[in-house]
């Protein structure tokens, strides 16, 4: 699966095949990302080939139906409900209806009322985009850096594009201006309580934290994936190895094993085998083998080899991380 994506990502007819296969596995309510050359379309999949989506025509902007191959043009597709992981989904049903009680909306905001916005809505009742979440950081620290080394054009260009993108349509390519690099940042809420624990945008009191992650103990199976969202809106992964034990890559570099319950800590656990639907799975011996065959090992990388790479390898046998992907 991994050699046919990067087939498809250079030969045409091996794309046109490998959008067939994203196509014939869509289901209604599935959000579809579709992979532009600076940024990413995303529209919801409503059965029968057809997607709604926000889309900007000529400087309009509406929300429409389309042939989900009128929409494809020559770029991959790929199912991704990203937030599924910590976001409960609509029923199929739902989704669709939603996405249908919209059609015709004229508004649009790059940074708040974006493609991706409305299709989380639909999936999520959540109105978020990675994409936006970027360009506001990258900006924010624009305007940090001038701040910091007393460089007001730097300020300014920091600030000044920030409102842009707010006030207009522009602004799409500046989206990856600064590389191809697209963070994956967690919807999630704050709290001061420091007796809560967290959870998927919520927070949880101990007694029903600790319930759910003995449900997800108690449930794991050899070579599963778990992931363990921390506080600051990124998470921690690691391979269950079986009888209670996992294998994980730590900040430092080194491939370590520890109890399940010493790497949970107060996260709450969750077994996310999300690839599974677009990659090859390894036999759960073999996904066991290799995170074995790696410990002891001494490499990190926060962009190109983190916990997530190496657990998504170990599984799927391609380093991969929603977090941060290249």
């Amino acid at each position: 699966m991994a050699l046919d994506y990067v087939r498809a990502m250079l030969r045409p007819n091996a794309r046109r095949r490998y959008n067939e296969g994203v196509f014939d596995r869509c289901k209604e309510g599935d959000l579809l990302e579709f992979h532009r050359r600076l940024y990413s379309h995303w529209a919801v999949y409503v059965g029968d080939g057809m997607v709604i989506h926000r889309i900007e025509v000529n400087g309009r902007v509406k929300i429409r139906e389309d042939r989900f191959w009128d929409v494809a043009g020559n770029d991959m597709v790929s199912i991704n409900n990203y937030l599924d992981s910590i976001k409960a989904a609509k029923p199929g049903h739902e989704i669709v209806q939603r996405a249908r009680s919209r059609q015709g909306d004229t508004c649009y905001n790059l940074m708040s009322k974006n493609c991706e916005h409305f299709a989380n809505w639909c999936r999520y009742d959540v109105t978020f985009s990675r994409q936006a979440t970027l360009a506001t950081t990258v900006n924010a620290g624009i305007a940090a850096a001038g701040m910091a080394t007393g460089i007001p054009p730097l300020v300014a260009i920091g600030l000044g594009v920030q409102w842009l993108m707010t006030k207009t349509s522009w602004g799409v390519s500046y989206m990856y201006a600064y590389g191809t690099v697209k963070m994956s940042f967690f919807v999630s809420s704050s709290s001061s309580s420091s007796s809560m624990s967290r959870t998927s945008g919520n927070w949880m009191n101990p007694s029903d934290a600790r319930r759910n992650n003995e449900d997800v103990a108690f449930q794991c199976t050899e070579g599963d994936l778990l992931q363990f969202p921390r506080e600051g809106g990124f998470s921690h992964w690691a391979v269950y190895v079986g009888r209670g034990w996992v294998i994980h890559l730590l900040d430092d570099g080194k491939v370590q094993k520890d109890r399940f319950w010493d790497v949970v800590g107060d996260s709450l656990a969750k077994i996310n085998n999300y690839l599974d639907g677009e990659m090859n799975v390894l036999p759960r011996e073999e996904i066991v083998k290799r995170a074995r065959s790696k410990l002891g090992e001494m490499e990190y990388n926060l962009v190109s080899y983190n916990c997530e790479h190496f657990a998504t390898w170990c599984r799927n046998g391609v380093a991969r991380s929603q977090q941060v992907c290249i």
